[in-house]
């Protein structure tokens, strides 16, 4: 346990933005997930409009280093190479 005043207060902020980055984590997840799930169940309806949301949300997160920003552009690459196969 942290024994300074500055090393408390390093652990709350520390908890908080924790909560914070599992969050945006959870939904670049999700969003990459839907895409996936669409290409395997063969729904190239509303496949475009998954895509760029995912995209979007790679975005998101690589802004707020959550991810690395070769990271986010790297899964966008891959996203789009899928999506172009199925559709």
């Amino acid at each position: 346990m942290p024994q300074t005043t500055s090393a408390k207060k390093a652990l709350r902020v520390a908890s908080r933005k924790r909560v914070i980055n599992d969050s945006w984590r959870k939904k670049y997840r999700a969003a990459v997930k839907a895409v996936k799930d669409a290409v395997t169940a063969g729904e190239t309806k509303h496949l475009a409009e998954l895509t760029k949301e995912a995209q979007s949300m790679l975005d998101r997160a690589a802004r707020r280093n959550i991810l690395h920003r070769n990271t986010a552009g790297r899964k966008k690459a891959q996203l789009a190479k899928l999506t172009a196969t199925k559709s």
